[in-house]
């Protein structure tokens, strides 16, 4: 047992410096406050005024000596910009922003941003194609979505972005005044109003915005309130070329024919109309389908009984219609993952037996497992699940893993080598982190780390756990290795 003045030495020690509460430690300096109050009372949008008033209270209540600890409005503003815990809004509003719940790497997967490649726009139209990914990633607006981007440019790949002013951005090589005269060019004659309807629909831009800052330069060809380009005299043989490379395609991408032909994009498309071709953002499909879903449908879905990732051009993967295709069919159970990237058609799984009827059993199982309010690997389920209708197949996990992501209320997120699942409450290290040493209060971390590898099957490294508990407000002994749930347990053993 430690001499009771070694004790008070120690404990006098950890306190210095330091502003105690309740339940945590924090540094006695601005940052490290604000970055507490921005935690703890900021998860609803708080504007900047209302972070001051917290400051200002948390002195008065918990701090005696305020020297060097006065604010003003122009500290706030940089700090709170400063901070990696936060997504800002316009109108000097922010909201506190985990970022390390989340894998970027996996968001800029499946954002798809090539679909919008060499466009000026607003981040509107991504966020409006890729909504799921928005809820998954807790992403609320388009605002949000750009300071968020911004925040997270280091995971961009194989792509420029420049950022303009909220919620705008520029994806490799768009230029406005181009986009504006190739809409002209490609609608003539138009209505200012419809032209500004078009804009909008393709790129997110408010209309009265673009009908204020963006027409100027296309005033040559306005009359009244109409627009109306010259006539482009067909080109023999520039429509040959265009033959030449969209002939028995149903789908082609506008880099390709710009590869192959050198001319404006507006031109491009009044050939393509000539030849059966309707466009979309970068690319054009055949006037044989209706649509790019029904084009999926029917050369894609409907062909083939297993689908390769890697045989499919990767900018169609790119394409948020497509992907939102795959996950609608997935969710149904109308195509399953058994492979990275590999998916088998329900029609070819019928063939040897196997059905919804067999895959929602499985489902129904799961969520019956997960009724405890636990949290439950895919290890776990599939060591406890009735899957002896399917076992017989061989199946790995990942088959498994796809046959749950259309469950209801089941949320899961994928930890190191293994996937967590919890019943109507997303996952994360963070939560399920918080649930172990919640019931244990502490803990020895290399005693948590066997455990989480033993019950869970999971491989989570020391630091990430150390770093995890950090953020959390609980308190690591870096000598002892051993994890407080706060600063209370801590003070409760050593003294």
């Amino acid at each position: 047992m430690a001499d009771e003045s070694l004790k008070r030495k120690v404990f006098d020690k950890s306190q210095k410096d330091m502003i105690v509460l309740d339940e945590v430690t924090i540094p006695n300096n601005k940052t490290s406050i604000i970055r507490y109050l921005i935690q703890n009372f900021c998860k609803e949008v708080t504007s900047y005024q209302e972070i001051e008033e917290l400051y200002s209270l948390f002195l008065e209540e918990h701090v005696n000596n305020k020297k060097n600890l006065e604010l003003n409005a122009r500290y706030i503003e940089t700090r709170i910009s400063d901070q990696e815990i936060v997504v800002e809004r316009p109108k000097k509003r922010f909201r506190f922003y985990d970022y390390n719940e989340y894998d970027w790497n996996i968001f800029y997967k499946e954002l798809g941003l090539l679909e919008w490649k060499d466009m000026d726009l607003s981040t509107e139209i991504i966020f409006k194609a890729n909504e799921k990914l928005m809820d998954d990633y807790n992403i609320l607006n388009k605002y949000e979505l750009h300071n968020i981007m911004k925040r997270t440019n280091s995971y961009f790949k194989d792509i420029n972005i420049k950022f303009g002013r909220t919620p705008h951005l520029i994806i490799g090589d768009g230029n406005r005044e181009t986009q504006v005269k190739n809409l002209l060019f490609e609608n003539s004659p138009i209505k200012k109003e419809d032209l500004a309807e078009l804009y909008f629909q393709l790129y997110g831009v408010n209309k009265e915005s673009i009908i204020a800052n963006y027409f100027n330069i296309i005033k040559e060809y306005q009359i009244n309130d109409i627009y109306v380009a010259k006539d482009i005299e067909i080109n023999e043989e520039i429509l040959n070329e265009l033959i030449s490379v969209v002939d028995n395609k149903s789908i082609v991408f506008l880099e390709d024919i710009q590869k192959s032909i050198n001319i404006e994009t507006s031109t491009i498309t009044l050939y393509l109309n000539q030849l059966g071709f309707k466009k979309y953002d970068n690319y054009y499909i055949s006037d044989g389908y209706s649509s790019t879903t029904e084009l999926f449908e029917q050369e894609i879905f409907n062909e083939f009984e297993i689908i390769d990732a890697d045989s499919i051009d990767s900018r169609i993967w790119s394409l948020s219609s497509f992907r939102s295709q795959v996950y609608k069919k997935i969710y149904s159970m109308d195509i399953i993952e058994f492979d990275n990237n590999k998916f088998i058609t329900i029609n070819k799984l019928k063939k040897i037996g196997l059905s919804k009827e067999i895959f929602l059993e499985f489902r129904k199982e799961t969520i019956l497992l997960l009724q405890d309010n636990q949290f439950w690997s895919l290890t776990n389920i599939l060591e406890v699940a009735d899957k002896q209708k399917i076992d017989e197949f061989g199946f790995n996990d990942i088959f498994y893993r796809s046959l749950l992501r259309g469950a209801s209320n089941v949320y899961n997120h994928r930890i190191s080598n293994n996937y967590l699942f919890k019943l109507k409450e997303p996952v994360s290290l963070k939560s399920f982190l918080f649930y172990l040493i919640n019931n244990k209060k502490i803990v020895d971390i290399y005693n948590l780390m066997s455990e989480i590898k033993s019950v869970y099957d999971l491989d989570i490294e020391k630091h990430k756990i150390v770093e995890i508990i950090k953020k959390l407000g609980m308190y690591y002994d870096e000598i002892m290795e051993k994890i407080y749930f706060d600063i209370d347990y801590y003070y409760e053993e050593f003294l």
